[in-house]
């Protein structure tokens, strides 16, 4: 009877083993399984934040770049927009002063000298302003003008300095006199005055001919749909055809 018990015993102590066992090996089973599945998920989520952080440079990059590209495009055209500017300017005065002539007494020979120099700085300054224009612009409509009004730039800038420094040496002589008796006989700046509005007068009007023909085509260029509007008026289409 002891001996039998002795066997139930060993008898459950066997069973119990068994499914110990192979609950135990399936729970391995599973752990492993598990710590397979992190270490996939940890190595997906590595790649993914590899993609990620790729992803971002190259975004990061581009951004930087168009940045850049849109800085460049907005300094041409600032430069390009003063360059228009700038040459209307420098070629205005040109036409304003060259047009005032000389007004000048006896006393102020030093102004006669600077208003001269003045002059001929600003044929200089209108010249170098228009080969500025023809850095930035493209448009013919633009150029055609700038290019007609710099030919007669160029014209007065041989001509207009030595004309007035004749009539400034014209103009000493009077002074000289002047200072001697009191009075002038013989009127040399007259002549000098005269040869100097004969040198320069047709390249003054051409160039203020060009210059606004410059001015319509800027305009044109600034306001297309004004323009469009303007050629409807003239042809009596509407601007939608």
């Amino acid at each position: 009877m002891e001996e039998l018990g002795w066997s139930v015993i060993y008898f459950a102590i066997f069973v119990a083993g068994f499914f110990l066992r192979g609950l135990l090996s399936g729970y391995a089973g599973e752990k492993g399984k598990n710590l397979a599945t992190k270490e996939d998920i940890g190595e997906i989520t590595e790649k993914v934040e590899d993609v990620k952080n790729v992803f971002s440079t190259q975004l990061e990059r581009l951004k930087a770049d168009l940045n850049a590209d849109i800085q460049r495009q907005m300094n041409l055209f600032v430069k390009r927009n003063e360059a228009l500017a700038q040459f209307f300017e420098d070629a205005f005065t040109v036409v304003t002063l060259l047009h005032a002539g000389f007004h000048f007494s006896y006393e102020d020979k030093d102004g006669l000298d600077r208003h001269i120099r003045q002059g001929q700085d600003r044929i200089v300054r209108a010249i170098t302003s228009c080969y500025r224009l023809m850095l930035y612009v493209q448009e013919e409509s633009i150029l055609t003008p700038a290019r007609n009004a710099l030919k007669a730039i160029d014209t007065l800038n041989v001509a207009w300095f030595e004309l007035a420094l004749n009539f400034l040496d014209a103009f000493t002589i009077e002074i000289d006199e002047y200072k001697r008796n009191g009075s002038v006989t013989s009127r040399h700046s007259i002549h000098a005055a005269e040869e100097l509005r004969k040198g320069t007068d047709d390249a003054v009007n051409t160039l203020e001919v060009n210059m606004k023909e410059y001015a319509k085509a800027l305009y044109a260029h600034s306001h297309p749909a004004d323009n469009s509007k303007a050629l409807a008026t003239t042809t009596g289409d509407s601007p939608e055809k």
